[in-house]
């Protein structure tokens, strides 16, 4: 939804969106037009290329001289394929979406492609907190052999298993009582290499999100972090941006 309601709040007014063509794909499509006409803006073209597609310029071809702003979900190689082809077509629309599509483990191969795309998540490794600085000294010195950035799925593991030794160690062990380990898991509070954790009353999983733009760092993509949501409720309805802040465009 989020990811929608960006370039809407940007000013864009009429949206393309790409997804491949599988459930989470389509899934992704509907919460995109949803957040977008939330916003003000209305989607003129929905394009599904099928998964593993080799070539996408037959899709890319298709966009609608209406659309101002394209909305994008990939992931991995067909993300990196995308991008690639998007950007050798000469597209000039700006590219809002999942950063899952530019993900920082597949950033590296997308390169100049990447540039200027916008979206949000709960975790980049550029987040600029004394508890991220602290992971990531940890983090580098493990994978000193093979560097690597850390990801979303890397945070998402680092609180599960944060949570469960939270519990567990609330209970003393005692995994039999049931009912008071699954209270400790609901009682979680963390500081993580994100910012602080927690559950509310309907058990969603409450910490901030980060809006963040690709841009060239010392002659690579980044993504850098432009705006806070200090706590983000996963639910469809429009998010308390910062006040002032202004989303490039």
């Amino acid at each position: 939804y989020l990811e929608g309601y960006l370039p809407g709040k940007a000013g864009y007014k009429k949206a393309v969106l790409f997804a491949p063509n599988y459930l989470a794909g389509q899934v992704a499509e509907q919460y995109f037009e949803k957040g977008f006409n939330d916003a003000g803006g209305t989607v003129v073209q929905k394009l599904l290329p099928r998964v593993g597609a080799p070539d996408y310029g037959s899709f890319i071809g298709q966009i609608s001289s209406d659309a101002d702003v394209a909305i994008v979900f990939f992931t991995g190689v067909d993300a990196v394929r995308f991008l690639k082809q998007y950007a050798d077509y000469g597209i000039k629309l700006p590219l809002f979406g999942f950063t899952v599509t530019v993900d920082e483990t597949v950033l590296p191969t997308e390169g100049p492609s990447a540039l200027g795309f916008i979206g949000a998540a709960q975790y980049f490794s550029t987040i600029d907190i004394p508890e991220n600085q602290a992971f990531l000294k940890e983090w580098n010195a493990a994978h000193a052999s093979a560097p690597e950035k850390p990801s979303w799925l890397t945070l998402s593991g680092w609180i599960a298993a944060a949570t469960l030794d939270h519990a567990i160690a609330t209970v003393k062990g005692n995994l039999g009582d049931k009912e008071a380990f699954l209270k400790a898991i609901k009682e979680t509070k963390l500081s993580t290499p994100a910012g602080p954790f927690r559950f509310d009353d309907k058990q969603n999983p409450i910490l901030p999100r980060y809006v963040m733009q690709n841009r060239e760092v010392n002659g690579a993509a980044q993504p850098v972090v432009i705006a806070t949501i200090p706590e983000f409720i996963p639910v469809e309805k429009p998010p308390e941006l910062p006040a002032g802040f202004t989303l490039p465009k």
